[in-house]
């Protein structure tokens, strides 16, 4: 009995439902980091608009109230590079050749095979070039989120009516609720996280000037900083401070390390 040969019938609405996910995969894929740039953006709005409400109700039009509340914003963080940036600038100077004469030291001390090997992975010119570049990515995503805040600050409600319009209409009572929740739990989180990482800074800033660590007010922003990052932040900040702490002596690298390790307990439970 011969046999039937198979046919694969796929219709026409599936390969199109299947090309529209692979042109979604191949857009997340260039922009995923401006998608999150505006996903920033959105909680800082979120974040800073009962401060807009706040000067709206004592007679401030919207729109002056959110230039006020992004200039206020920009305005302390200037102050604080102003105010710290040449100390930064030294410290961050004081980091790199630590970190150099760490490597150096490490070198010396391995077989010439590993020494070969370590010497083909020093940082080249290209690969300097590309963290400026990074560097230069982030000054303008930041930038960038900042921009949108204010506008989201300023149109954010009409933008949210025009995003219910899509909506079918029997749903639309549950999604304010939905809205309304989710934006009072993404302020409460944005508090949160805003303050413990100003408080890890500050901790951290004074554990280790008490220490003597090189370095310490540019490795307490950078603890402040992952602070915000979940799991992986305290790893990120932890291991140049114990790096830096070799310098000194095994024995505050080995303090340095139960210092983070006992704040990171502290914080998060």
């Amino acid at each position: 009995m011969p046999s039937r040969a198979r046919v694969i019938d796929i219709s026409f609405a599936t390969f199109l439902r299947a090309l529209g996910a692979i042109a979604l995969a191949w857009v997340w894929f260039r922009l995923w980091q401006w998608v999150l740039v505006f996903v920033l953006a959105a909680f800082l709005a979120v974040a800073l608009d009962p401060a807009v409400q706040w000067l709206e109700k004592r007679g401030l039009r919207r729109s002056y109230g959110a230039l006020l509340i992004a200039s206020c914003l920009v305005l302390v963080l200037a102050g604080f590079v102003a105010v710290s940036g040449a100390s930064i600038a030294e410290q961050t100077r004081v980091l790199g050749n630590r970190v150099g004469e760490f490597r150096q030291a490490v070198m010396t001390r391995i077989p010439k095979e590993m020494q070969q090997a370590g010497s083909s992975m020093a940082p080249s010119g290209e690969s300097l070039t590309g963290a400026a570049r990074a560097f230069g990515g982030g000054i303008a995503g930041i930038a960038v989120a900042l921009i949108v805040t204010v506008y989201l600050l300023l149109d954010g409600r009409r933008t949210y009516r025009w995003l219910a319009a899509f909506v079918p209409a029997r749903n639309r009572p549950r999604v304010d609720a939905t809205a309304v929740c989710a934006r009072e739990v993404i302020a409460a989180y944005v508090r949160g996280n805003v303050i413990t990482s100003v408080l890890c800074a500050a901790v951290t800033w004074v554990a280790l000037a008490a220490m003597q660590v090189p370095a310490a007010l540019v490795l307490a922003l950078l603890a402040g900083v992952f602070d915000f990052v979940p799991v992986i932040g305290f790893v990120l900040s932890a291991a140049p401070a114990v790096l830096l702490a070799f310098a000194v002596s095994p024995m505050v690298a080995l303090a340095v390390a139960g210092f983070y390790v006992a704040y990171n307990v502290v914080e998060n439970y």
